[in-house]
């Protein structure tokens, strides 16, 4: 006769790491700008997602509605950064809905109508639907002891970083230049006319500058991102490249590709440590499937230290597309992200004094020209003493300096150069270069001239062009000119450089585990590689990752690739999963294992192994770590199921090694256990007193295996035939080890009870003594239970 009872608790333990997941010194690197709002009945599903990622930027309301995302988030990727996402020159023009938008409503319900920025008729200015625009320049008026900025600071400290959710924020609208299409009308001092642009994005910045510098301050570790943030690098982390304006369509930032290396370069030396900068590209029509476009994009921020994010685009950022690429990791950078000949101007350091360089002067304009040596560094200094007034582009080069009769200049017919200098004036003012023929017609070899806007300290200037000559032209035939006439002052010039890049317009860098090669040019490339290289080996664009080795790589116009290195690969060879059958709890279940490969070219090593969970049902067997696996040598990993408690268990096990395609493997484990049946209660004792009848046992304390475990209560089962073997029933729950049968004496000639332990679960709610029908049959209420 069976006397004991238990009820199986599910225990449902979810991975909370994936393959995925990245360490924050991975690369590429990545982000997401996820700005959809999110719902806790989403998190299940969204968290893997952006936890996958290194940098992660989400709307400030979620903090308010949603905080279990962002510790779902952390609890999954412990090393990524949260940003909350604001906008500090637009408000909705809606009314916000407290409920759903709590900080919106909140911000927007303190701002005062004189912080709004008009245009010239006095009206709304807005770029972007359904939103006004607010003044951050000095000319907002203080209302209450605040302005917009200043009110704009104390709402970000006290309503969104003040609760510790958030890693820093991200400030969209942080613009260097109002964009001038957008709102061509723009009236920042109330005037009543059109504000100039240049002195409009000067007023700007002088706004924005103490409001960012003050925010940082009051915020020390926090990280400040702003978008098109680029003037702005003293009192910000970094700066995001989004596609604003896409009049390129093959790649969408606005600029052309040189234009936008030339401001992409600078901006990990411009921003403050650590660096956040971020590359959001997008998709032309909502194309995830484009991978030549993802590529292109990736390539090119991959040739800086960007973190990069591709989706729709500004209208609907809320995709977690994932591609082959973002699978591997090839670790820190070893170069510069491009490889240039040689400088082909002699004497560009000024070292051999004034050699190849010479003044040309047209009357009545005057200059002379000295070399300074400044703690032991020549340069160029151009003393313009008398000048022309208002003197038009085309006439500047009345004053010029000329690089002149360099046997070891060319400039061949369409190939692209890198031009380079230093240069500063003793007031503020712009000088401009161009490359042109030495005689005849003089005529430009250069689309247009570069313009250098000089200060009074030194500063790089860079630029990319292409030539545009009919023919190959060098030595006498050509000449750097720069051209001083826009004003009177002195110029010094510097480390002046002209450098051809190799296979026109292709960039590539290289890294510890594999090279990124980007062409951004017209055409395909064939590039031949110092050393062998392996594709990745995908399933997005197989042509592509074919996982194929290469001595010589062709690229398509506007595309990229990932290389890979000699090195080792991690493959499963099998099943990803493993699982286990029904166990008792306490006890462990035979060996399973799975089988891992090194299927690259290097020794594999495996550092050891982690789970995802806290648990601690499953193990490792008979395996000491690190593991070497030569190539192509396979290793079995034994796993034991030990199951501490009842229940549906799964984990996640993590197999760390140092492949380059997968350096955190996950196997997926299951098992269920159940305990053993109790063992049945001991010295149970009837006794009659009255009419009642008391019944009385010792407490049971383990299973018939032996193993412990404490009861709940008691079921009591009663059966009033003459009959021991006649169906029992219910009669009433126990929490100690008596119950009383009451009145039973003056009906019943025959009284047979079973006493059976009961042990509650989490998989069904505990029995309710008022829940149990009375005198259920015994056998209908070990169905019901699923009892044995």
């Amino acid at each position: 006769m069976k006397q004991g009872l238990l009820i199986l608790i599910l225990i449902c333990c979810l991975g909370s790491l994936s393959a995925d997941i990245r360490p924050a010194s991975a690369r590429p690197r990545l982000s997401s700008f996820y700005l959809a709002p999110v719902y806790p009945y989403e998190n299940a599903s969204i968290i893997p997602l952006l936890a996958r990622n290194q940098l992660v930027v989400l709307d400030m309301e979620i903090g308010e509605f949603n905080s279990d995302l962002l510790d779902g988030i952390r609890a999954a990727n412990s090393e990524i950064k949260i940003c909350a996402y604001i906008h500090i020159s637009e408000i909705t023009t809606t009314n916000p809905s407290p409920p759903y938008y709590p900080l919106r409503a909140l911000l927007k319900g303190g701002i005062h109508d004189s912080w709004y920025l008009r245009t010239s008729t006095g009206a709304h200015a807005s770029v972007w639907p359904n939103t006004w625009m607010l003044n951050c320049s000095p000319f907002c008026p203080e209302v209450n002891g605040h302005t917009w900025n200043s009110y704009l600071k104390d709402f970000i400290n006290q309503q969104v970083l003040d609760n510790g959710l958030w890693d820093g924020v991200f400030l969209d609208g942080c613009y260097s230049g109002l964009p001038w299409n957008e709102a061509p009308d723009l009236d920042l001092n109330r005037d009543g006319t059109v504000d100039d642009f240049s002195w409009r994005d000067q007023q700007w910045q002088a706004g924005l500058n103490p409001f960012l510098q003050s925010l940082r301050a009051e915020n020390p570790g926090k990280i400040c991102i702003g978008n098109a943030a680029y003037s702005y690098g003293d009192n910000l982390n970094g700066a995001m490249l989004e596609e604003w304006q896409d009049p390129i369509p093959e790649f969408n930032f606005g600029l052309t590709w040189m234009e936008f290396m030339a401001r992409y370069q600078s901006m990990d030396s411009d921003f403050q440590s650590p660096t956040y900068n971020m590359i959001q590209a997008r998709q032309p029509n909502n194309q995830q499937t484009n991978y030549r476009h993802m590529r292109f994009t990736l390539s090119t921020a991959m040739l800086g230290d960007a973190y990069y994010g591709i989706d729709y685009g500004p209208n609907d950022h809320s995709d977690t597309w994932w591609y082959d690429e973002y699978n591997v990791n090839l670790g820190e950078p070893l170069s510069v992200n491009e490889y240039l000949d040689p400088s082909q101007i002699a004497n560009g350091n000024f070292s051999s004094g004034q050699s190849y360089w010479e003044m040309e002067l047209h009357y009545p304009n005057t200059a002379n020209l000295s070399i300074i040596s400044s703690t032991g560094n020549p340069y160029a200094q151009i003393n313009i003493t008398n000048l022309e007034a208002n003197l038009p582009e085309s006439l500047e080069y009345k004053v010029m300096l000329k690089h002149v009769n360099d046997p070891n200049f060319s400039f061949s017919h369409q190939n692209y150069y890198k031009i380079s200098l230093r240069a500063k004036a003793s007031s503020p003012r712009l000088i401009r270069a161009v490359i042109a023929r030495s005689n005849g017609d003089y005529a430009w070899l250069m689309n247009s001239s570069l313009t250098c806007q000089l200060d009074t300290d030194w500063q790089t200037y860079e630029f990319y062009v292409q030539a545009n000559n009919p023919q190959n032209y060098q030595g006498s035939d050509i000449r750097l000119c720069i051209n001083l006439a826009q004003a009177a002052s002195t110029v010094c010039i510097d480390d002046v450089k002209i450098q051809r890049l190799p296979n026109g317009f292709v960039r590539s860098r290289e890294y510890e585990h594999g090279l990124v090669i980007c062409n951004p040019g017209n055409s395909s490339v064939s590039i031949p590689l110092s050393e062998t290289y392996y594709r990745i080996q995908g399933t997005q664009d197989p042509i592509i990752n074919n996982g194929n080795s290469c001595t010589q790589i062709s690229i398509a116009a506007q595309d990229g690739i990932i290389l890979l290195k000699s090195r080792p690969q991690i493959s499963l060879v099998g099943a990803s999963s493993l699982s286990f059958p029904s166990m008792w709890v306490g006890q462990c279940s035979s060996l399973q294992s799975f089988t891992i490969k090194n299927s690259g070219t290097a020794p594999l090593t495996i550092s050891g192994l982690g789970y995802a969970g806290t648990d601690g049902n499953f193990s490792c067997a008979g395996l000491v770590f690190p593991q070497v696996l030569s190539v192509n040598q396979s290793l079995q990993i034994p796993i034991v199921y030990c199951p501490h408690t009842d229940g549906n268990h799964s984990e996640t096990l993590l197999v760390m090694n140092n492949s380059i395609n997968n350096p955190i493997l996950a196997i997926e484990l299951s098992g269920s256990a159940v305990y053993p049946e109790p063992l049945p209660p001991e010295n149970v004792q009837v006794s009659v007193s009255g009419n009642d009848v008391l019944i009385t046992w010792n407490p049971v304390s383990e299973s018939v295996q032996g193993i412990p475990f404490t009861p709940d209560s008691y079921l009591v089962f009663y059966n009033g035939s003459n009959d021991p073997d006649n169906e029992y029933y219910f009669h009433g729950l126990s929490y100690n080890c008596q119950y009383t049968h009451q009145h039973v004496v003056n009906h019943a000639p025959h009284m047979f009870y079973r006493i059976l332990a009961y042990k509650a679960s989490s998989r069904q709610t505990a029995i309710n003594p008022e829940e149990i029908e009375f005198n259920t049959p015994e056998a209908e209420l070990r169905k019901l239970l699923k009892l044995p």
